[in-house]
């Protein structure tokens, strides 16, 4: 499986829940975590197999949620909180993302000891 066939899945799994939650699967209830887990994987390969199914749940080319670019298949991307980001040799959003969280923890830490 390559990395892109990966993070299709992946994207996939996470427009799932975002359309129906963590415990339901194509319109299933579950009431096991762990089964809707193994059902919506094996939807989500299916439904990169099957385009047709990739449509109903997500956009192929998603965007960077730090940049707002659109993320192409070949391109590094990493996922925070079921966000992506570019993660690419002059284009790291991840690392301008983390770098801001940094920045705002340090800053929160700075007002609590003041304080």
């Amino acid at each position: 499986m390559t990395s892109s066939t990966a993070r299709a899945i992946r994207l996939v799994e996470l427009a799932i829940i975002a359309t129906e939650g963590t415990r339901v699967v194509d319109g299933v209830p579950f009431t096991s975590a762990i089964d809707a887990e193994l059902a919506r994987h094996v939807l989500a390969e299916r439904a990169v197999t099957e385009a047709s199914l990739i449509c109903r749940y997500v956009e192929l080319c998603p965007t960077c949620s730090w940049c707002g670019n659109t993320i192409l298949p070949a391109q590094r991307t990493r996922e925070i909180s079921g966000h992506f980001y570019h993660e690419e040799d002059g284009l790291s959003c991840a690392q301008a993302f983390d770098d801001e969280c940094d920045s705002y923890a340090g800053e929160r830490a700075t007002l609590s000891s003041a304080s």
